[in-house]
């Protein structure tokens, strides 16, 4: 699921439920609304039900976009109803080819637009204008530097590593900013470098190249080459594992989760209600709070997060809530340095 958690991650980073519709003005139901929509045509697709569960929780959906909201009153990101309204049309067009997507349709990356110019203070690459990203520092103790400073990304004919390097609807095949998607056989560096209906191979040769997705029956090694709506079960690429049915990969099944080599579907849980840990798969995900494991199971039950300065020991982060972590000096719940919805 990792070519799904790049496209969550990518942009607001995180979703939310509203039942606003779209072009509103406020910035928090604009955020609520795209995530949304994203949560639920995700969870209506094969392989997308794992990735929903997982990142796109109530309890992350708050926190982000009540953070990105704060960036708007500061007057550093600008909503665009607009562009939001052309975010959804674009989402709902790309239908279960959502799942083989690794960035947000253009249209998406530009809801909110950053008011702070190249080597202005930033803690969110929303801030910078242009599509520019944050870059944030470590200082020798490993600790995050905030804030950070915009970075202007390149444009057409730029030299780049990754799409990353580039302005919002450019890609970067080639290691040259470009707006022209790479053909089949040519090079690239991630799939959303290649035509429509390709990925990018790289175990095709020396070089990564676009190659077409693997019709159903055509021989797989994973998931990845296979077309939409279809899975690598058994070395060929065909329908997604139904619950019960053996698999490697997350990626192979139709509920969203291969445990202990079985497919089973993803579930959301609410706080007390039974959860798993993720240590090799999770059939439910708590919706609000941390999944607390019984002693040494994999199983839980889903709890609210520790508060600040609450003790957490040698806990994970992740006990902290959003927006915190588990200090290793004091062992207590402390606000992150950088209010980052990452």
């Amino acid at each position: 699921m990792n070519r799904i958690l790049l496209l969550v991650i990518g942009g607001l980073a995180a979703c939310g439920t509203s039942s606003n519709a779209p072009g509103t003005s406020d910035p928090f139901t604009g955020c609520t609304t795209y995530y949304a929509a994203l949560r639920t045509q995700l969870q209506g697709c094969p392989g997308g039900a794992g990735v929903a569960g997982q990142f796109l929780s109530d309890s992350a959906i708050q926190y982000t976009c009540t953070t990105l909201a704060a960036r708007a009153t500061a007057g550093t990101v600008v909503l665009d109803p607009a562009q939001l309204t052309a975010c959804l049309a674009a989402v709902q067009a790309l239908g279960c080819a959502l799942v083989r997507q690794t960035v947000h349709p253009l249209a998406c990356e530009k809801i909110f637009t950053g008011t702070v110019a190249a080597g202005g203070s930033c803690t969110l690459a929303t801030e910078c204008v242009n599509g520019g990203y944050c870059l944030q520092t470590f200082d020798s103790a490993g600790r995050l530097r905030c804030p950070g400073a915009c970075v202007a990304r390149n444009g057409i004919g730029a030299p780049c590593s990754l799409s990353h390097d580039c302005q919002a609807g450019l890609i970067c095949p080639s290691g040259q900013c470009t707006d022209q998607r790479a053909a089949l056989g040519a090079s690239c560096m991630q799939d959303n470098d290649c035509v429509d209906g390709a990925f990018c191979d790289s175990f095709a040769s020396l070089t990564a190249q676009c190659r077409a997705y693997v019709p159903a029956g055509g021989a797989c090694m994973f998931s990845e080459p296979c077309v939409v709506g279809s899975a690598c079960l058994h070395g060929a690429c065909g329908p997604y594992g139904a619950d019960g049915s053996a698999c490697v990969f997350s990626d192979d099944c139709l509920g969203g989760i291969c445990a202990n080599h079985v497919c089973e579907t993803v579930t959301s849980a609410a706080i007390g209600q039974s959860c798993d840990v993720l240590t090799g798969g999770g059939r439910a995900f708590c919706n609000e709070g941390f999944c607390k494991p019984a002693p040494g199971q994999t199983s839980g039950t889903c709890t609210p997060y520790l508060a600040l300065g609450a003790t957490c020991g040698t806990a994970p982060n992740t006990q902290c809530g959003r927006g915190a972590i588990c200090d290793s000096n004091s062992e207590t719940c402390v606000a992150y340095p950088c209010d980052s919805p990452l």
